[in-house]
């Protein structure tokens, strides 16, 4: 099965203080090797939510090597969804 995660569930996978942290973790660990999918929009709303809002106290720069580290766990398998964007905003692992 192949997932399409949206901004909230990103966030709340690297966010340990998240409020839906521990759900969405153990979602992503029940199931049996999931691939989920981030694409040029949802990557680019996680940079930008991270980093903008202040409650987080993230910059630009760790954010993207925050979602850099995500898509290298070798826990999870992600994979990208190209499109006409992709090679201007979505960060290689």
């Amino acid at each position: 099965m192949k997932y399409l995660l949206d901004v909230i569930a990103l966030i709340a996978l690297v966010r340990l203080d998240h409020a839906m942290h521990d759900r969405v973790a153990h979602w992503i660990q029940a199931e049996t090797l999931p691939v989920t999918l981030t694409c040029s929009i949802t990557e680019l709303g996680f940079v930008r939510m991270l980093s903008n809002a202040s409650a987080y106290g993230f910059t630009v720069a760790p954010t993207q090597s925050l979602l850099k580290q995500l898509k290298a766990s070798p826990v999870d398998t992600f994979a990208l969804i190209g499109d006409q964007n992709a090679p201007l905003f979505c960060l290689t692992g």
